[in-house]
């Protein structure tokens, strides 16, 4: 009866394990003279189609020599401003065609759950492959807000299909790297760990909308801060700033035109 019991255990524990990923990328992020990198983590379960990617905060906003204590929790500032510690969230649930989006703009204030159907971008994938480190891949490209990627992937982990990170969903294989056209945006892979017990939790937030409401609402809030800044910078009314030829503001949730 031990013997047998054992035997369940071993059997259920397989079973509950197969088809669990966690997989580590870099993401790196150019701008002016600026180079910022964060840490980006996917979480696919094969069984239960469902994957979630954690997006921490760009790392090289946060300087130690700004830090303070505060109700016990330590809290990073970078010009008296609280930057946010907390990741963005993106989860999907593919057998249903939803996905969860938990975003925000730099202050974790800003918090906002998208939560829409799944939006395949339309990949043309090139017929041949090479090697890149490890891998046999395929080249795919893709328009995704308004930015083209170029993507590479693998089916040398059959079990990893359709599971982003970030919005690169719909491909065969996993995704081993990432970058944008402009050379602004990279992902990288550094890391797969499979057999991983993590529960993926859709990510929940009381502050909901519709993401053409929330890139209207972080562009609009972008140009006040711009218009106050320059209106600090040369003493003059913040309304007579004019912003007609500003920068567009980009992150990797969504482009303005």
């Amino acid at each position: 009866m031990k013997n047998l019991v054992t035997i369940l255990l071993i059997i259920y524990s397989s079973i509950n394990l197969h088809g669990q990923y966690k997989i580590y990328y870099t993401v790196k992020k150019k701008i002016s003279n600026k180079n910022l990198e964060a840490d980006g983590v996917l979480q696919f379960n094969v069984n239960e189609k469902k994957s979630i990617f954690y997006l921490s905060q760009y790392k090289n906003l946060i300087k130690k020599n700004y830090e303070i204590k505060e109700n016990g929790d330590t809290i990073k500032v970078l010009h008296n401003n609280s930057i946010c510690q907390d990741k963005k969230g993106y989860f999907y649930d593919y057998k249903n065609n939803n996905r969860t989006l938990l975003l925000y703009d730099v202050v974790c204030d800003s918090k906002t759950l998208i939560s829409d159907k799944i939006k395949y971008p339309v990949w043309k994938v090139e017929k041949n492959s090479f090697k890149y480190k490890k891998w046999n891949v395929y080249k795919a490209t893709a328009t995704i807000n308004d930015r083209n990627w170029n993507v590479l992937f693998t089916k040398d982990e059959p079990e990893i299909q359709n599971a982003g990170p970030w919005l690169f969903v719909g491909l065969p294989g996993l995704i081993v790297s990432a970058s944008d056209d402009q050379d602004i945006y990279t992902f990288d892979i550094t890391k797969i760990e499979k057999n991983n017990r993590t529960k993926i939790a859709e990510p929940k937030f009381f502050r909901t909308a519709n993401f053409k409401q929330y890139s209207d609402k972080a562009i609009s809030s972008n140009k006040r801060r711009m218009a106050k800044k320059i209106s600090q910078e040369y003493n003059i009314p913040e309304k007579e700033v004019n912003l007609s030829g500003s920068p567009k503001y980009e992150t990797l949730d969504f482009i303005e035109k």
